[in-house]
């Protein structure tokens, strides 16, 4: 059971037998639930976690009610990481918008493991980097790309982070996350539809054709899973052939539903 814990989660999966070891007794096995909040605006980060199966959303809410993404965390990274940085409180609200599971420690326990020179430091540490890396990217990726292709690489960066091809989302939600309007992102959609690239049904999406959803996508996507990659090495575990994978016909006609009508 440790040891599937553990290869769940790249940033676990990197230590060293002995550091992992002594992180062991502090993580606490936890459910997450989509739409659960994980901090408060300006709320303590009492705990860092590990993700294993649910993916987080870290997103900045604006005044006119847009809630661009800043950055989507699965099981290759961690959440919580200013506390290591020395700032105990959240800046932003967190949420989950994958259920699964995560483990979590507590932030004083990590930091009091992370003793200099350890292979824990090096990992936090190059994880703090592409962390950074991707906000900048974001900011580049937002004011340049169009929809179409930022919605490609959406779905690609959720389909990593959750490690699978099935993402159970709605296209509100999808919308919030590009900082566009429902209209805009359910646009997008159909487009990939068409091309076969994806399916969805109320409340789901299904990646029908990963290599060619990578076309369609901005350069973002390419530039920050390599640069990831330079670190953690290959870490994206299922194969590539989804719809196979996750046991659903797709199907060659599924209409958008009206603007209006909630999806879920």
């Amino acid at each position: 059971m440790e040891a599937q814990l553990r290869s769940s989660n790249v940033l676990l999966s990197r230590l060293p037998e002995r550091e992992y070891e002594r992180l062991a007794p502090m993580l606490e096995p936890v459910s997450a639930r989509r739409g659960d909040a994980i901090y408060q605006p300006g709320g303590p980060i009492d705990f860092v976690e590990f993700p294993l199966t649910a993916v987080a959303l870290i997103a900045v809410p604006m005044a006119d009610g847009a809630v661009p993404t800043v950055a989507i965390v699965g099981h290759e990274g961690l959440v919580g990481l200013p506390a290591l940085l020395g700032e105990r409180r959240s800046l932003h609200g967190l949420s989950w918008c994958v259920s699964g599971s995560v483990v979590r420690i507590r932030s004083e326990d990590l930091l009091a493991a992370a003793v200099p020179f350890s292979q824990l430091v090096r990992v936090l540490g190059v994880y703090a980097e592409i962390r950074l890396g991707i906000v900048e990217q974001n900011a580049a990726c937002s004011g340049l790309h169009e929809v179409r292709a930022r919605c490609s690489r959406t779905l690609l960066t959720l389909s990593d982070a959750a490690d699978a091809d099935r993402l159970d989302f709605s296209h509100k939600s999808l919308a919030l996350m590009l900082g566009v309007t429902r209209q805009s992102a359910s646009l997008a959609l159909e487009s990939l539809r068409i091309d076969r690239k994806i399916s969805y049904a109320a409340g789901h999406i299904l990646i029908l054709d990963r290599d060619g959803l990578e076309g369609t996508s901005c350069e973002c996507y390419a530039i920050l899973r390599s640069e990831s990659e330079r670190f953690f090495g290959p870490w994206r575990r299922s194969p590539s052939d989804c719809a196979a994978r996750a046991g659903v016909a797709a199907p060659d006609q599924m209409a958008l539903l009206p603007d209006g009508e909630d999806r879920g």
